[in-house]
């Protein structure tokens, strides 16, 4: 291990310990792959074929049996860089966000000062332990079964208890010789206003919290008389403890990360043991106070998407949105935050005593995105009937964006922005023209729908289809397309790839619409995230590098819609132009053969999506059929029926109109070639 240099304090090169994984820094370095609990790679100091260099992340050191190297992140970033241990620390400090202390400061005096600190609070933990078992700790033994903490548990938590007497520790830490003024210094104290100092903590249930090397540091402590002003109360600020710079269990934790996938963060002491005691090993709590920049920064040294766990009532949501203002300056690539939010009035430990760890898992992997949240927050009461209030929504999301210092994600940000912005006020619009129509039709809605009331034998949906939604003016016929809207989605993915700068000036309506397959939707979301960073001036040549950054798993259907080779520069060398780039594209959509202008490519994409959009309302209309149905024929939704029909018969003449047209320019373009 590293030798520590008197310079820097032990607490602050554990605060960059805790912050940064040891695998996080070497594989900056050394690419490396799971084994086990460990990591493993190729050594960075011998030039080897098998790989014999291995990573601990859970007792932060390495060892390389080739060079016979090892040592922990500082011996590192020494070895790799040729460094002292001075900048290694500064470069690892800049890392984790730690702030190093003044060079003035007499660190030497202040680590001797922190190590007797941390003695006296050892033999604190003790004296609260043993306190427990005596008959005084009857009360604190009868709540800690009440709450269903195993013995086990509570061993492994060092929970203890703290008599109702004003000197009971400060006596024995006096019998121990410890002077008053360490026992001030170490919090364990309070001073009266007449200046006697007496024990800080007092008939409570006491919670040993430790640093990441499993030390002591602080207390949290928690009422057992209803009669207190606090129900929890933590040691203050000292030498050794900062509460908004640590996390409770975290050193457990961090032995657990190689056995967990989502680290759970929850806010109280018992929520986490409780977790724990049940199996989920990979917790740590807030202290029960708001999160903060440091603790934040020390989970993702965890965890690249902790999960975050309150209560789903008004309070927890509002935690939650406070957590999501101070992690957007921190947030880089790789790294966020996830929210699950468990029923009103059930914290994590009340929960799992309610339904079980597995049911808290459940809701651990439902967990919302930080960015959902955001937007959700933003955007779930803002009024957006004007012009003017949707600018003022836009620049307000501007705003909070323009906070992240990360400029990768900070783009993604705003193109997630910019789809969810798109798809709101669509809807706003769409719905608004609905509703227009919706009250001028109205009377005549309600006639219908009241004669249909009293009439002796109701109507069934299906004749709602047939014979009565012609005399409502509704055209069923539209319910049903005439073609084949796979295939349409699928030439209009093609194109996409096959010329991308054509799409720049149709992202909206690309983004706000749905496709009708799954598939087709999922891969039209992915390609919308790449042509959102690229140049409308970018020529054609573009397609391969697009093509270069889709997911991996797109690349089959692909093959189905543009063409297998479409890569291949090879094939497409080859005389044989059967299998050329982008052909089944073109099997797809003929008039490509014949290179037809640009301004017919840009008139057949708005075309394709015209009919897009209107599969779309097609399938909205089926479900308001079905709406209809189960809510016993009410008219409001027959004034939507009627409103949504009128649309799709007008946008079905529109659409078969553009479909000639295109059709006679389509043999104009064949007759030249």
């Amino acid at each position: 291990m590293t030798r520590v240099s008197m310079k820097f304090d032990r607490r602050v090169l554990d605060d960059i310990q805790a912050r940064l994984p040891l695998s996080s820094v070497v594989r900056t370095r050394v690419q490396l792959r799971k084994q086990g609990d460990e990591w493993i790679g190729l050594s960075p100091f011998n030039r080897e074929k098998t790989p014999s260099f291995y990573v601990n992340d859970s007792k932060g050191c390495y060892y390389c049996f080739s060079s016979g190297r090892s040592g922990d992140v500082f011996r590192f970033v020494m070895d790799v860089e040729g460094i002292p241990f001075s900048a290694a620390v500064r470069k690892l400090a800049d890392q984790a966000g730690v702030t190093l202390p003044d060079p003035s400061e007499n660190t030497s005096q202040l680590g001797q000062k922190r190590d007797r600190l941390l003695e006296v609070m050892e033999l604190a933990t003790d004296f609260y332990m043993q306190c427990y078992d005596q008959s005084g700790g009857d009360l604190a033994r009868q709540y800690v079964k009440e709450r269903g903490l195993l013995s086990e548990t509570r061993q492994v938590f060092r929970i203890g208890y703290a008599p109702k007497e004003r000197d009971a520790l400060k006596n024995f830490l006096t019998s121990q010789g410890v002077e008053s003024q360490l026992m001030l210094e170490a919090g364990l104290l309070a001073v009266s206003e007449d200046g006697i100092s007496y024990d800080r903590f007092r008939h409570r249930l006491m919670f040993p919290i430790e640093n990441a090397s499993a030390r002591v540091i602080a207390f949290g402590a928690r009422a057992l008389s209803k009669a207190a002003s606090q129900k929890y109360l933590n040691s203050p600020d000292t030498v050794l403890f900062h509460k908004g710079h640590v996390l409770f269990n975290f050193h457990r934790a961090r032995a657990a990360v190689s056995h967990e996938k989502s680290l759970l963060v929850v806010e109280g002491y018992f929520d986490a043991i409780i977790a724990y005691q049940s199996g989920l090993r990979f917790v740590v709590s807030t202290l029960g106070t708001a999160v903060t920049k440091e603790q934040i920064l020390s989970l993702w040294g965890l965890a690249r998407e902790p999960v975050i766990c309150f209560d789903g009532d008004r309070a927890g949501v509002a935690a939650a949105h406070r957590i999501i203002d101070r992690a957007l300056p921190l947030l880089r690539g790789g790294y966020s935050l996830s929210f699950a939010f468990l029923p009103d009035h059930y914290d994590p430990d009340k929960f799992i005593s309610s339904f079980g760890i597995g049911e808290l898992q459940e809701k651990v992997k439902q967990a919302n995105f930080l960015s959902d949240l955001l937007l959700d927050r933003e955007t779930s009461t803002a009024a957006i009937d004007t012009p003017e209030r949707k600018a003022g929504l836009e620049r307000r999301l501007e705003n909070l964006i323009e906070v992240i210092q990360d400029e990768s994600v900070k783009r993604a940000y705003k193109r997630k922005c910019r789809v969810r912005l798109s798809d709101l006020f669509w809807r706003h619009e769409r719905q608004a023209g609905i509703e227009a129509v919706s009250i001028r039709g109205s009377d005549r809605v309600r006639g219908v729908a009241k004669s249909a009331a009293v009439s002796k034998s109701r109507r069934d949906a299906s004749s709602f289809v047939g014979s009565e939604s012609r005399e409502q003016g509704i055209d069923h016929a539209a319910v049903t397309p005439k073609d084949d809207l796979s295939s349409i989605e699928k030439i209009v993915l093609g194109l996409v790839i096959e010329h991308p700068r054509l799409f720049h000036s149709e992202i909206e309506r690309l983004t706000r619409l749905t496709f009708g397959n799954e598939l087709h939707e999922s891969f039209k979301q992915d390609l919308i995230c790449l042509i959102s960073d690229m140049n409308s001036d970018m020529d054609e040549e573009l397609r391969s590098i697009l093509y270069d950054k889709i997911d991996p798993n797109f690349h089959a259907f692909v093959d189905e819609i543009y063409g297998r080779h479409s890569l291949d520069r090879e094939v497409d060398r080859q005389e044989d132009q059967e299998f050329r780039s982008g052909f089944r594209l073109r099997e797809s959509f003929p008039i490509l053969e014949c290179s037809p202008p640009i301004d017919y490519l840009k008139e057949c994409i708005s075309h394709f999506l015209d009919r897009i959009e209107l599969g779309q309302m097609e399938r909205e209309l089926r479900q308001d059929f079905e709406s209809w149905k189960d809510h016993d024929h009410s008219s409001d939704i027959s004034a939507s029926i009627m409103a949504l029909s009128s649309s799709i018969r007008r946008l079905r003449a529109v659409y078969d109109r553009q479909e000639y047209s295109l059709a006679e320019k389509a043999k104009l373009i064949k007759s030249v070639v």
